[in-house]
C-alpha cells in the first residue's frame, strides 16, 4: 500500500512459502512500515520478519527460525553534481536464529545466535519508470558492522556494493545489467554467507550451488518489446559470476556462466505487476532450470 493518507506513507505485508529445490521448506512473514518526514526531508522505516526454515539432512528434520526487526533513517542530499539527490541511511537491526533441538552436531549449519549491528548506505537512484520499462542508473554501497555492547555475538563486517543499469535501445527495447559485490570478513553464526544459484542471482544453477564469504556477480539482459503489445517482452539473458572464501580470493578467470531466455508481462489492471517466466541453462553443467514470478529480479 502507497501513499497511504495522500501523505507518501508505505506499508510493504508479504507472507511467502518456498518449496526449494532440495526438499527444503521455508515460510517467511515481513512487515515493513516507512514514514516519510516532508519538512526535514527523513524517511523513517522499520521492519520486522521471521523466517521458518525446515531442512531435512540425514533423515532429520532441521527447524530454523530466524526472527529479525529493523529501524532505518534516510535523508536525501542535494549536491548539485547529480541528476538526482543522494541518499543517506542508516539502520539498526536485530537479528536471532533458533535451532529446535536436538540438533546433531554432525550437520553443517549456521549456529544458533544473535547478530545485532548498525549499517551505513548511499544511495544514488536515477531510474525512471515508463509505462513498460525503466531507464536510467542505480548505485549503493552498504557497510554493516555487528557490535557486542548492542547484544551481538559476532563482530562482523559486511560490505555491499551494487550497480543497475536500464539502458533504452529504441524506443520499445531496453539492454538491463546489474552487478554485485559482497563480502565479510568474519561471517555470522559461522557459516558461509553467501551462496549462488538461484533465480535472484545465477539463473540456471541449483540454489546455493557454492557459498562462500565473498560474492561477485553480473547479469545482462536484452529486453525486446512486442510492438503490437508492449505489455509483453521477450529477454536474453547471460549471467556470470561466483563465490569465494575471501574478498582476496576473487578470481576473474575462475566464474560460472548461465544463459537463459524468458517473458515479462506487464499486468496493468492489476497494480501494474510484472509476470515473468525465465529458462536459465548450465552451459557447464548441462541443466536448465525454469523461474516464475510476479517480481522482476532487478
Amino acid at each position: 500500500m502507497y501513499n497511504l493518507w495522500g501523505a507518501g506513507h508505505e506499508v510493504d505485508l508479504l507472507g511467502q512459502q518456498e518449496q526449494r529445490t532440495g526438499g527444503d521448506e521455508a515460510n517467511e512473514l515481513r512487515l515493513s512500515y516507512v514514514w516519510p518526514k516532508f519538512k526535514k526531508h527523513y524517511d523513517l522505516g522499520w521492519r520486522v520478519d521471521r523466517v521458518v526454515t525446515n531442512t531435512t539432512v540425514e533423515d532429520f528434520d532441521n527447524v530454523i527460525t530466524r526472527d529479525r526487526f529493523g529501524f532505518t533513517v534516510a535523508r536525501d542530499k542535494d549536491l548539485g553534481e547529480f541528476a538526482t539527490p543522494l541518499t543517506f541511511a542508516a539502520g539498526i537491526d536485530f537479528e536471532r536464529r533458533m535451532l529446535e533441538e536436538p540438533f546433531p552436531e554432525s550437520i553443517e549449519v549456521r549456529e544458533p545466535g544473535t547478530f545485532n549491528s548498525l549499517s551505513l548506505s548511499i544511495i544514488y537512484d536515477d531510474v525512471h519508470r515508463e509505462r513498460y520499462r525503466r531507464f536510467g542508473n542505480y548505485y549503493r554501497g552498504t557497510y554493516t558492522q555487528g557490535f557486542d555492547w548492542l547484544g551481538s555475538d559476532y563482530d562482523s563486517s559486511i560490505f555491499e556494493f551494487e550497480v543497475l543499469g536500464f539502458n533504452r535501445l529504441n524506443s520499445f527495447d531496453n539492454f538491463n545489467f546489474r552487478g554485485v559485490l559482497e563480502f565479510t570478513n568474519n561471517p555470522p553464526y559461522d557459516s558461509p554467507m553467501y551462496g549462488i544459484g538461484g533465480g535472484s542471482t545465477i539463473r540456471g544453477l541449483e540454489d546455493y550451488d557454492e557459498v562462500g564469504n565473498a560474492r561477485l556477480f553480473g547479469n545482462f539482459e536484452l529486453v525486446f518489446a512486442y510492438r503490437k503489445k508492449p505489455g509483453i517482452r521477450h529477454t536474453l539473458f547471460v549471467d556470470v559470476g561466483n563465490v569465494y572464501d575471501r574478498l582476496e580470493d576473487i578470481d576473474l578467470g575462475d566464474l560460472r556462466y548461465t544463459v537463459g531466455t524468458g517473458f515479462r508481462w506487464k499486468i496493468e489492471s492489476f497494480v501494474k505487476t510484472d509476470l515473468i517466466i525465465d529458462y536459465g541453462y548450465d552451459v557447464e553443467g548441462g541443466q536448465g532450470k525454469l523461474y516464475g514470478g510476479t517480481s522482476l529480479n532487478f
